[in-house]
């Protein structure tokens, strides 16, 4: 097995992590962990529709983490 192989499966781990948390907070971090594990998974295989989904992915894992960050505040 490649070692660019083992990386996906570390992303494939964490994409599975996450959809496995009850938390949403958690939900979404794993998800920025997967996207970039994947982020960095198709820059070493030079695919850019690849990069480019999981650039997306991040920023929307990201918008939502700060949604919840504001929302928790608000709440205390």
């Amino acid at each position: 097995m490649e070692w660019i192989e083992v990386i996906g499966w570390v992303g494939n781990i964490l994409v599975i992590t996450q959809f496995l948390q009850k938390d949403m907070l958690k939900l979404r971090i794993y998800g920025v962990l997967g996207g970039s594990v994947w982020f960095g998974v198709a820059v070493m295989m030079n695919s850019i529709s690849l990069a480019t989904l999981n650039v997306v992915i991040i920023g929307i894992q990201l918008f939502h983490i700060r949604k919840l960050l504001k929302e928790n505040k608000k709440q205390k």
